[in-house]
């Protein structure tokens, strides 16, 4: 709040030094002289005024005006967001009408002081035997005066005229920076005293059998042979079997060969019997399908996905076999 009133105190005074100091007569004139160009009958006129005065941040009209013969036309090139030094505040075209010339007439506003140039607007003039003839209005130089008047020096303004409005900043908010910091930071520490050491949950690894049967059933609920996707159901379904005989029984079955894994898990004494003969049809039956181009039905496979099931919950042990 007093970062603006000290400025608005400042602007206030440049205004008033710059008004009282302002020649009041004998000034440069409102108008500058217009100027115009002829070319194949048509012609263009400039007219640049300045009602407010010549200075920086002041309207100043540009008023370009074509005279056309009969059954010509013209088009004006479209104002961007500057013309030369200057910013175009607001652009108006008005057709030409029986008896009154074209006119492009352009609002600027000039940022900077001294001399400066009004360029040139274009247009096209488009005869009535269809030949095309570009104008351009004459350029027109202007003197942009400092609001302050050129015998004021900035030094002696900021020193005398405004001396009294002017207001150090005394680096309070530096202070309410400071502790909004060291608030943070205590609430940052003691947040990380009340959570340090906290051990993180950890959701303990399921049994293999309890994990076979999560698997059987996601594989289930895909329904790949419904689908057609009957080498990815058999792909599936064997890496959930062999995973689950590796964590089970402690045989490496994924790193050996269908031949291999039965012959290895035949020695082991759960699985010797119906369940040894139940294991080794089901991966015969996977690797015909795998290798050998068949294709059971749909139903087929379901009944495979069944008895792999029953398999795993028979050789589950009996103390976490499930119900």
């Amino acid at each position: 709040m007093r970062a603006a009133a000290t400025v608005a105190t400042m602007l206030a005074a440049v205004l008033a030094l710059g008004t009282a100091r302002a020649p009041a007569a004998g000034g440069p004139p409102a108008e500058i002289a217009p100027a115009s160009v002829t070319e194949r009958g048509a012609t263009i006129e400039r007219r640049v005024t300045a009602p407010m005065g010549w200075e920086p941040g002041v309207p100043i009209e540009l008023d370009v005006r074509v005279t056309l013969p009969e059954g010509a036309s013209v088009a004006f090139e479209p104002a961007g967001k500057t013309l030369g030094a200057f910013d175009v505040r607001d652009a108006r075209v008005t057709p030409a009408a029986p008896g009154e010339p074209a006119r492009f007439r352009v609002t600027l506003v000039a940022w900077e002081d001294g001399e400066l140039e009004v360029p040139a607007v274009t247009a096209t003039v488009a005869l009535a035997d269809g030949t095309k003839v570009p104008l351009a209005s004459p350029v027109a130089a202007v003197t942009i005066g400092s609001l302050v008047g050129e015998d004021v020096p900035l030094t002696e303004l900021a020193a005398g005229d405004i001396r009294d409005a002017i207001e150090i900043d005394d680096g309070r908010w530096i202070w309410w920076l400071a502790a909004g910091l060291a608030a943070a930071g205590a609430l940052g520490f003691t947040w990380w005293l009340m959570h340090r050491g906290r051990p993180v949950p950890v959701e303990p690894p399921l049994p293999p059998h309890a994990w076979a049967m999560r698997e059987l059933a996601r594989l289930a609920s895909d329904d790949l042979p419904a689908r057609g996707e009957v080498d990815a159901f058999f792909v599936r379904l064997s890496s959930i079997v062999r995973t689950y005989i590796e964590g089970r029984f402690g045989i490496a079955a994924p790193d050996r060969t269908t031949q291999e894994f039965i012959r290895e898990a035949s020695r082991h004494p759960d699985l010797s019997g119906d369940h040894g003969r139940a294991l080794a049809d089901f991966l015969r039956s996977a690797d015909m399908v795998k290798f050998a181009a068949a294709r059971p039905a749909a139903d087929a496979c379901g009944d495979t996905l069944d008895r792999m099931r029953a398999f795993v919950d028979a050789t589950a042990p009996r103390e976490e076999a499930a119900p």
